[in-house]
């Protein structure tokens, strides 16, 4: 069948008595989504200005609405724009479309919210003669998360990852960190993030879902982990999540979602890491993990988990949202790269420097102990240091390799509470 009698059929075929009745009267279906298209565009405040590119070729039938026109026409009424019928006029086109889209008024008018998806009519009039509205026809209510599809659900779970201001929520944020780790054949990211059980319980409900979003540069979703959580562990009680990937070199954005599967609502936390090229001969440090002392802290997962921190889990907790003095001491997981060298002999040293005033505080580091892990040398040290200010601070580490003559630095930003 004709693309150009797709919706409203084929009126003019010279022999009407071997046209199906789709070809001959268009097919329902496609127009009644063609129709919620064209609303969805409204809803979403997005005029559309069709021009015809086949001019005034068809002027001579009576009814053009059967050779494009009316479909055309149909989309440009319902999303607020404005039809355009012959293309041979594209100068003069242009400039209405830019003097309709250049100024604008912005109306607004209180609603009565329901969670019902059903469209409504806007119809907009101005008193002074001579003028014509050209705006959004209508909207549509939200619908239930429920009633969402899987695609639905997925751009949502998008929009609640990557917007400023998510569609109909006041979002709450969580604190994360993700770090580069040494090439391993399972993983080189880790992503860390501290769920306040008490901040977001209101919107958990029975079901809730946790999931961990990596974007590219371009913003293409580059990994995607998700489990359900179980909420009754997460209520009153300071959760540390982590995830890992397997990654190659670049920048990216990383977010964890916890979501409601009920209603939709979710609570998120962001973080940015840079994943390096691996190097053939070079000493290469990677920012530290920073930890304090906790007594029984909660991790989801927890199987495994002392593989993937290389620490006590049963005394420590990762530095996520800041530091508290009171907490006496501060401790990091230190990771480096040594390529060739069998038995290297790194010395470690650090300094602490205030971020606003470039003023450096006294510090000493301590290496409690070193190991390898696969292909990395990783220190458990802690450092000590005079009481600070509450304020930001910037952890230097650097290390120094002379067999190699190789020299390396990291460095990590964390606030004092």
């Amino acid at each position: 069948m004709d693309r150009k009698f797709i919706f409203y059929g084929r009126r003019l075929a010279p022999d009407e008595k071997l046209l199906t009745r789709d070809e001959k009267y268009g097919s329902p279906s496609l127009r009644l989504m063609y129709e919620k298209m064209s609303k969805e565009l409204a809803s979403s405040n997005c005029p559309v200005f069709p021009v015809n590119v086949a001019g005034l070729a068809y002027a001579h039938f009576k009814d053009r609405d059967f050779m494009g026109d009316r479909s055309l026409n149909q989309i440009a009424q319902l999303s607020g724009g404005k039809y355009f019928d012959n293309v041979q006029s594209y100068e003069k086109i242009m400039e209405e479309i830019q003097n309709i889209t250049g100024a604008y008024y912005v109306l607004g008018y209180p609603i009565d919210e329901k969670w019902d998806g059903q469209y409504h009519e806007i119809r907009v009039k101005v008193k002074r003669k001579g003028c014509k509205v050209y705006g959004q026809k209508g909207y549509f209510n939200p619908k239930p998360f429920a009633e969402y599809t899987p695609t639905e659900k997925m751009l949502q779970l998008v929009d609640l990852a990557l917007g400023e201001s998510p569609h109909l929520q006041d979002l709450i944020h969580f604190p994360t960190i993700a770090l580069p780790c040494p090439h391993t054949e399972k993983s080189n990211l880790l992503v860390f993030t501290k769920i306040p059980g008490t901040k977001i319980k209101e919107i958990l409900g029975r079901r809730a879902e946790l999931v961990t979003l990596v974007f590219d540069e371009q913003n293409t979703i580059a990994e995607f982990i998700r489990d359900e959580i179980t909420v009754a562990a997460l209520i009153g009680n300071d959760v540390y999540y982590y995830a890992t990937s397997f990654l190659k070199p670049g920048a990216y954005a990383c977010r964890v979602v916890i979501r409601n599967l009920e209603t939709g609502e979710g609570a998120v936390g962001s973080s940015s890491v840079l994943i390096p090229e691996s190097e053939d001969s070079q000493i290469r440090l990677y920012p530290p993990l920073l930890l304090a002392l906790k007594e029984n802290p909660f991790y989801l997962p927890s199987q495994s988990a002392a593989d993937v921190f290389v620490f006590d889990v049963k005394q420590f907790s990762p530095v996520i949202e800041g530091w508290s003095q009171q907490e006496s001491k501060l401790f990091a997981v230190v990771r480096c790269t040594i390529p060739g060298l069998q038995n290297p002999k790194v010395q470690l040293s650090a300094s602490l420097i205030h971020l606003s005033s470039g003023r450096s505080f006294p510090l000493s580091l301590s290496i409690h102990k070193q190991f390898w892990q696969q292909n990395a040398l990783v220190f458990f040290v802690e450092f000590q240091t005079t009481e600070l200010p509450n304020e930001k601070f910037t952890l230097h580490i650097f290390a120094d390799e002379p067999e190699l003559g190789s020299k390396s630095h990291t460095t990590v930003t964390f606030q004092v509470r």
